[in-house]
């Protein structure tokens, strides 16, 4: 029996594990597939720093369904023109960065959710609707059900409201985006080394919130020591981009023949 597919990462989050995130910056379905069968728990598509296009991303997603890795997109821009298109792709989540506060944050949840508790344009026939072969008022419901939504606190106004932003009803996941976070708050970037003070205390911020407040939280996992931000409860840490972890293995490899 064909049906709308069901949120892996929530089966995920039910575990109690935590998880492992690839931020996907090249249009490979291909890395994709690699980091899937690696064993990542979730891939995060970039369109907002990458040259992606619609076309490429829906081979992106589908190679990711294929694979059974939950996939996440993290959009240009909260009122992204094509972010309809986007989420006719069958994708799992959705991430709008640079919001700055609970308005833009409720109207972007309103812009993914179909009626009546939302605004999103129907479209049956779409890949995310299983092209009608699910019963459209089925297929409507299930997607509103399934589909998470994020945003990305990477701002200072940002984190001034941050306790209105994760109180927006549909916001499920909160990504605590240091490195623009960084430049906002004029502090160095974060590196393996630490956080600089004042960024570290920003994050436990966003963590402590959006920990009481229920939501999933994901943060940079290039720390040397994850471990006081595990015991501090967060659920994913995404590992690097592709890019970063083919450079990493680029210089590792000649580093073996010097």
């Amino acid at each position: 029996m064909v049906e709308v597919q069901s949120n892996l990462l929530r089966a995920l989050a039910s575990k109690g594990r935590v998880g492992r995130t690839i931020v996907a910056k090249l249009p490979s379905p291909h890395l994709v597939e690699i980091a899937a069968y690696c064993g990542f728990d979730l891939v995060v598509i970039d369109l907002e720093h990458s040259p992606i296009t619609i076309e490429t991303l829906e081979h992106m997603v589908r190679a990711a369904n294929g694979a059974g890795l939950p996939a996440f997109v993290r959009v240009a821009k909260p009122d992204s023109e094509n972010l309809d298109a986007v989420l006719d792709l069958g994708i799992q989540g959705v991430i709008a960065p640079k919001v700055n506060d609970a308005r833009e944050v409720a109207l972007f949840v309103e812009s993914v959710r179909y009626e009546p508790v939302g605004r999103r344009g129907a479209s049956p026939t779409s890949r995310a609707a299983r092209y009608s072969v699910v019963p459209y008022e089925t297929a409507m419901r299930r997607l509103n059900e399934e589909l998470a939504v994020w945003v990305i606190v990477e701002t200072a106004e940002a984190l001034r409201n941050l306790e209105e932003i994760v109180a927006v009803p549909g916001v499920e996941g909160v990504w605590a985006g240091l490195f623009d976070l960084s430049h906002a708050l004029g502090t160095p970037p974060p590196s393996a080394q630490g956080l600089d003070p004042r960024l570290e205390a920003a994050c436990a911020r966003i963590v402590q919130i959006s920990k009481q407040a229920g939501k999933t939280v994901m943060m940079w996992g290039g720390l040397l020591s994850l471990q006081p931000w595990i015991e501090r409860d967060v659920d994913l840490f995404y590992l690097g981009t592709d890019v970063s972890l083919f450079v990493r293995a680029c210089r590792e490899a000649l580093k073996r023949d010097e």
